[in-house]
């Protein structure tokens, strides 16, 4: 029987070889159906940690509250663009003391104009407090971050994200030199007195295109109010998340005078909990790609069968040949069986190589961009990939190799 299999392979690569543009042609549909399902894996798991990363790199001991009130797995209301203004900057002061908490930070997020000599730029600055850069988990390449006292006199007084730093200085300075210098937010003066180590693209914003000030002064000076949009906590210990949750929407409940059935005007989130959401829910999606991309293996296996067909009946006159020398019907169905099982095999595994090569050259566009993107690919998916091509070779190639063992041999030798 091996043998028999093994001569079987044999003819099936002389015939494949004898027209190999056909051979490609018909193979085709499978190196296309498994390179999309690599390479929509892989992807799906490049995406996946850069999103992961980024919610992680926020620290996964961090609690944030928002303002307003929503469900805990769905969105904030300020992303549903209502302005809500019940949170304030003594509500960030009162959670100081609750115990287990290791830093707080107010958050006020806005836009404005950065000018430094004849360079003006759009940015994105946030209102903080002094202890962000330990919440946040940020360095300092140069200077200093902002003080208390800096904060409660509404200093006017900057520090830059790294690229912001690198997009004002003239061409071919240091960012550096940036250091004490005076720049223009809106309309008036303030004294660079830090700059940022670079931190790399993240998907939900970068700290390096962003600049931070005190938020009283983002709240007095650059914008006109008197709320802040959210609070950021670090917690020293996972295992103290959920007791300091629930501290904090006690003691906010309590200041916002919210009685005992009432909805709260704030929503307190886990970065934890939104970094599971988060893997959950691109695991499901990368699934259901997959999927999708796997009909094209049932449309490459239906071109396969229309091909073995055609080929049957264009060597109907050599199966009648073996059969009249004595060739049995079983080892007709094997040749014709192995021929398609050999096409699918060969095509999974040109598809496997070309999904490993579009998915490395998406990771190097990517990293290219800034981004930390994982290239992977899953021993699993491949093998997923080259097992359903042998099935829907094995499936598709059952009937034209079924037509050629059924042939009568005297009929097939008469064939015009």
């Amino acid at each position: 029987m091996l043998r028999e299999i093994a001569l079987a392979v044999s003819q099936s690569w002389r015939a494949l070889a004898v027209n190999i543009g056909r051979s490609l042609l018909t193979m085709a549909g499978i190196i296309i159906g498994v390179a999309s399902v690599i390479t929509i894996i892989s992807v799906g798991a490049g995406g996946q940690s850069l999103i992961t990363g980024s919610i992680a790199k926020v620290g996964t001991r961090t609690i944030t509250v928002l303002a307003g009130a929503s469900d805990e797995n769905g969105p904030p209301a300020a992303a549903q663009g209502i302005l809500v203004t019940t949170l304030t900057y003594e509500d960030s002061l009162a959670l100081e003391d609750i115990p287990y908490i290791e830093g707080v930070t107010a958050v006020y997020q806005s836009t404005s104009t950065l000018q430094h000599g004849r360079t003006t730029l759009d940015v994105s600055y946030e209102g903080r407090s002094p202890g962000f850069a330990l919440v946040d988990g940020l360095t300092m390449r140069a200077g200093r971050f902002f003080t208390a006292e800096e904060n409660r006199s509404a200093a006017r007084v900057v520090v830059l994200g790294a690229t912001i730093a690198e997009d004002l200085s003239p061409s071919g300075a240091s960012p550096l030199g940036l250091l004490r210098e005076r720049v223009t937010i809106g309309e008036e003066k303030y004294t660079v007195v830090g700059i940022l180590q670079k931190k790399g693209s993240q998907v939900f914003g970068s700290p390096d295109e962003t600049i931070y000030v005190p938020v009283l002064t983002a709240q007095k000076r650059l914008a006109g109010v008197d709320y802040i949009q959210a609070v950021r906590l670090s917690v020293t210990e996972d295992r103290y998340l959920s007791f300091v949750q629930q501290a904090v929407e006690q003691r906010l409940r309590y200041r916002h005078r919210i009685a005992a059935g009432e909805e709260s005007d704030f929503s307190v989130r886990l970065v934890v909990n939104a970094l599971n959401m988060v893997t959950g829910i691109t695991s499901a999606v990368r699934v259901f790609l997959a999927l999708v991309a796997g009909i094209s293996l049932i449309v490459g296996g239906i071109g396969i069968m229309n091909i073995m067909l055609a080929n049957v009946q264009r060597r109907t006159k050599e199966i009648g040949l073996r059969k009249a020398l004595g060739a049995k019907a079983g080892s007709i169905r094997l040749q014709f069986l192995t021929e398609t099982l050999v096409l699918t095999v060969l095509g999974g595994l040109i598809g496997t190589a070309l999904g490993m090569a579009l998915s490395y050259l998406v990771a190097v566009l990517a990293r290219r961009q800034g981004y930390e993107w994982a290239f992977s690919i899953d021993p699993i998916a491949v093998a997923v990939g080259i097992g359903t091509a042998v099935v829907v070779g094995a499936v598709f190639g059952y009937s034209p190799a079924k037509k050629a063992a059924q042939m009568d041999a005297i009929t097939a030798l008469r064939y015009e």
